[in-house]
């Protein structure tokens, strides 16, 4: 078995930094087994014959300060039902906009 090595932080880690920490891991786990295609403004990771879970199908890469989020929204809920996912997640890069 091969082994990782970890750096761990040298002090507290904000809370951004840990969700970003999150986020990066769920990427890596997706591409390494998922269908990953690029759609209108995020990326979609289906893990086939896992799309009953909430972890079988995540958009990831929603910037809201640059992409429609309805229109985002839209498309991610057709892809989804396409993929007969029961779950899902979708990751926000960035603050709503007011």
């Amino acid at each position: 078995m091969a082994s990782v090595q970890v750096d761990a932080p040298s002090g507290p880690i904000s809370p951004s930094r840990m969700f970003a920490d999150l986020v990066d891991t769920d990427l890596r786990y997706f591409a390494s087994a998922a269908a990953v295609s690029t759609a209108a403004g995020y990326t979609l990771a289906v893990m086939p014959g896992l799309q009953d879970l909430p972890a079988g199908c995540v958009g990831t890469s929603v910037d809201t300060g640059t992409t429609d989020v309805h229109a985002v929204i839209d498309d991610f809920e057709q892809r989804v039902r396409a993929a007969d996912a029961a779950l899902f997640r979708l990751y926000v890069d960035s603050e709503s906009p007011s």
